[in-house]
């Protein structure tokens, strides 16, 4: 990425004394609820909140035993239900991981749900036949369970202590959420024998207190931070991963020094963890194995150019291998379960996909990053954990490619959305290095269209060709393949009451293709040929007839609606969109009005904007134009970004108009 965005996840911390009134103590007592908590009709500053937490508390301290050191985190949440949407925090997965004999646990778990009826308020208790242990995977299950009688008015209060044997991290708490959170307490006692790293993001203030209290083995440090009446961050269709932004602590584990042992340190540099891999079992030494089966392919790449061969591999692999929808770096089937069963994840797939390349002499090397919905990796904390996608690298010249064979529609050169993102690490033998990453995909499309209009209905009818190339030609492929697995094969029955409305028939635009040309050529442009019939864009007033300036390809709202941004905004893939639209004048009628026309960019050209109209002879053309040069934008830009999505906004809600000629 061309600049830092550590500064966005910085934290600030306001040291302040911590005093609570005794008044604050009792009402964050697990089981006692206000009246009039549990009455109120919405949020006081928040009147969109489905729920909103009124105390979201966590304390994290060590338990000594003589088998084992555990991490033990006691929870605390009390949340209000303001709607039928928020009853989904009434149902809780807690995911539990195990590797043998060490398993993570819940207990001490206790719930109730508040209501008021006839002006009392009730409780109905969770039962412990309602909690379920479910089991997911060899190393994971989950704990579930859903409070009762939860519905619109409801409080929830819950309380569980989760314990682990595992102390490499304490977990994330989260200060911020998608609802308002009206206190937030985060209690950590550290021992004196771990040191850990503290990994702070979002920009909330916190409160922040510590004190020195008696340990097992010596004195530890109890830090106390506190949030109150935070606002809540919903999700953003224009960020990698919203939990990157949200104000939250985790800490790391840094070292550890017990009575008469030698110091260890467990937070190791990008060449430890590269090293590391490569010896691994489920990672590089699955790079490296053979098989007699792959023989014969193999023999088939003899004598071809590097070029011949990367396809050759690529493609062999990305059409008799299917995805199994989950993520990871390293081996989960193996390559011998991947042959036979024709399937894997991410980490099977191209962990094969690098093998071949390796095996048929390409200087191929992996490539670990995170998957784009989890967000931006933490490059200045070395990390394997952090990771969950992979794929092959490999070096053309100055510059590389990037391959993923986990989608059948995604062409060398391009990279399916999930696994775009601005960096990663290359392993290269027992090196590992961190380098960013420029998105290859543009969305790309060009549309010309010709219409006549309709007096009578009022509309245009007309015919078009739209070229779709690069990610605009691969997400057509996508959806065309996601329609055909879901398409209904039953038909709908009409209803004899239907046939009876009396009702004024409203007409909505309709978009019929009749040719599709290269769909399974995924190396190739897609080209659409269509037939168009546009109503909701165009009305008859009198003489006068009102088209909008953009017709239907116009920006109704703009998706950036705050004042500021705090964060950046991510766009999925670069942009190219270009439509040239001939509008044939009705006879009778001539030119009343057109827009202006609007030229605009960004510093630097990041986004361009066109829109021209004139007059052509017996005809009117519309040339339409929106380019993204970048996929991101830092939150300085934001307000450029917002002011042309407002022009484009604008201009597509001006009208030409024509009026009848008079004889």
């Amino acid at each position: 990425m061309k600049t830092s965005l550590q500064y966005f996840f910085k934290i600030i911390f306001i040291v302040t004394a911590l005093s609570l009134s005794i008044n604050c103590l009792v009402a964050q007592k697990f089981g006692k609820v206000d009246k009039e908590i549990v009455t109120q009709l919405v949020h006081p500053t928040d009147s969109s909140a489905d729920a909103c937490y009124l105390i979201k508390k966590a304390k994290a301290y060590f338990d000594v035993t003589p088998a084992n050191i555990f991490l033990v985190i006691e929870h605390h949440e009390r949340i209000k239900v303001y709607n039928e949407d928020g009853e989904r925090y009434g149902r809780f997965t807690l995911g539990l991981y195990r590797n043998g004999s060490e398993r993570e646990k819940i207990s001490s778990l206790k719930a109730i749900t508040f209501n008021s009826k006839n002006g009392k308020i009730t409780e109905s208790k969770l039962s412990n036949k309602d909690v379920f242990l479910e089991e997911t995977s060899e190393h994971w299950s989950q704990k579930k369970f859903a409070l009762p009688d939860v519905r619109a008015g409801s409080v929830i209060d819950i309380k569980y202590t989760f314990r682990t044997p595992y102390r490499f991290f304490i977990p994330r708490f989260t200060f911020q959420g998608d609802v308002p959170i009206e206190y937030a307490e985060y209690e950590v006692r550290i021992p004196s024998y771990y040191t850990y790293t503290p990994v702070p993001t979002g920009f909330v203030p916190i409160e922040r207190s510590q004190k020195d209290v008696n340990g097992d083995y010596n004195t530890d440090r109890a830090y106390t931070f506190i949030a109150r009446d935070v606002p809540a961050l919903v999700e953003d269709d224009y960020v990698l991963d919203i939990e990157d932004y949200r104000s939250g602590l985790k800490y790391e584990l840094y070292s550890s020094q017990f009575p008469n042992a030698m110091q260890e340190f467990y937070v190791k540099d990008w060449n430890e963890i590269a090293k590391d891999l490569m010896d691994a079992k489920y990672f590089g030494k699955e790079l490296n194995k053979r098989t007699k089966s792959l023989e014969p392919f193999l023999e088939t790449l003899d004598g071809k150019t590097d070029d011949e061969k990367i396809q050759s591999v690529f493609s062999y692999v990305q059409q008799n291998f299917s995805w199994d929808g989950d993520y990871g770096i390293g081996r989960n089937e193996g390559l011998k379960n991947l042959l036979k069963n024709k399937s894997g994840n991410v980490g099977d797939i191209n962990l094969f996909l690098l093998n071949l390349l390796v095996q048929s002499g390409i200087d191929a090397k992996p490539l670990l990053l995170k998957a784009r919905h989890s967000g931006l990796l933490n490059k200045n904390f070395p990390s394997r954990t952090e990771f969950n996608y992979l794929l092959a690298y490999v070096p053309v010249g100055e510059q590389f490619l990037l391959l993923d064979a986990t989608s059948k529609y995604v062409p060398i050169g391009q990279l399916p959305k999930r696994a775009v993102n601005i960096n990663g690490l290359l392993i290269n033998g027992d090196q590992g290095s961190i380098i960013e990453l420029e998105n290859p995909n543009t969305f790309r499309s060009v549309t010309m269209a010709k219409y006549d209009v309709d007096l009578e209905m009022p509309g245009l009818i007309g015919t078009g060709t739209r070229v779709l190339k690069n990610y605009a030609a691969t997400s057509y492929r996508i959806d065309q393949d996601r329609k055909s697995e879901t398409e209904d094969e039953g038909t709908e029955e009409e209803s004899e009451d239907d046939e009876d409305e009396e009702e004024d028939v409203v007409f909505e635009n309709d978009y019929t293709i009749n040719e599709v040309q290269n769909l399974d050529d995924i190396n190739k442009d897609i080209k659409l040929l269509y037939d168009e019939q546009i109503y909701n864009e165009i009305a008859k007033v009198g003489d006068q007839i009102f088209l909008d300036a953009a017709l239907d390809f116009g920006m109704k709202d703009n998706p950036f609606y705050e004042e500021n941004r705090e964060f950046p905004v991510f766009y999925s893939s670069f942009m190219n969109t270009r439509q040239i639209i001939t509008i044939n004048l009705p006879e009778g009628y001539v030119i009343e009005s057109l827009p202006e026309n609007l030229k605009m960019a960004l510093p630097n050209k990041t986004a361009q904007f066109l829109y021209s109209v004139k007059e052509l002879g017996e005809s009117i053309v519309i040339d339409y134009s929106f380019k993204l040069n970048t996929d991101y934008f830092l939150p300085n830009e934001y307000p450029s970004l917002k002011e042309l999505y407002n022009h484009i906004v604008d201009k597509s809600k001006e009208k030409i108009v024509l009026t009848r000629k008079v004889e």
